[in-house]
This record gives C-alpha cells, sequence and structure tokens, in this order.
C-alpha cells in the first residue's frame, strides 16, 4: 500500500469517527441524484461544478445554483420555478424552453448570473 492511500484511509477513518461524512459527501450525492433522476427538487447546488451535463427536462424546482458553474451544460425544457441562479454562471448554456411555474421563465431571473453571446434564454433568443 502507497503512503498515500494508507494516508486517505486514515483520513477518511478520522472524518467518519468525527461524523462529518455525511456533511462531506452531501454535495456530491444531490450532484449524482441531479444527474442519474434528473429530479432534484430544493437541492443545495451553490458554488458546484455542473459544466457540461445533459439536464434536458430535470425537476430542479426550488434548487439553489448559486454561484454553480453551468457552462455548456443542457438544461432546455427543465422545471427551474423558484431557482437561484445568483452569481451562477451560464456561459454557453442551453436554457431554450425551461418552465417556470407552468410557462417560459422570464429572463431577468437570470440578470444576477454571468452570460455570453452562447447563452440559449427559455424564450430561445440569445443576448
Amino acid at each position: 500500500m502507497h503512503k498515500m492511500q494508507i494516508f486517505l484511509i486514515i483520513a477518511s477513518s478520522t472524518v467518519s469517527f468525527f461524523g462529518l461524512t455525511d456533511f462531506l459527501l452531501a454535495g456530491e450525492s444531490e450532484v449524482a441524484k441531479l444527474v442519474t433522476e434528473l429530479n432534484c427538487q430544493g437541492c443545495n447546488l451553490s458554488g458546484d461544478q455542473l459544466t457540461g451535463l445533459n439536464l434536458a427536462g430535470a425537476n430542479l424546482i426550488g434548487a439553489n445554483l448559486a454561484r454553480a458553474n453551468l457552462t455548456h451544460s443542457n438544461l432546455s425544457g427543465a422545471n427551474l420555478t423558484g431557482v437561484n441562479f445568483d452569481r451562477a454562471i451560464l456561459h454557453n448554456t442551453n436554457l431554450s424552453g425551461a418552465k417556470c411555474a407552468g410557462k417560459i421563465c422570464n429572463r431577468t431571473m437570470f440578470n444576477s448570473a454571468q452570460t455570453n453571446e452562447g447563452t440559449v434564454f427559455p424564450d430561445g433568443g440569445r443576448l
């Protein structure tokens, strides 16, 4: 066994001992749920790296995506009702047809997010 593997086993055991494992893995499990089930209602994904993901049609009602990086991701047709996009990075992100409370989301919802000319908004328009 390599020294690094031994260190990781000890560190992992220490973290488990102090009851922090669930806390440290919480964000990872929510990302996994989003990717596999396309359902992450109310998830806290703030600051997560979600680049290049195909999340078309995903249920993200009430999710926190503040400061999340969604560059090159596909959120077309996703339910984004009540999602927090504060300072999220949406460069070249496809939001076409995204829904908010059953209708196409308003562009003002993305005013505090970082967008560029490659961002496709829910109404199909670009900057």
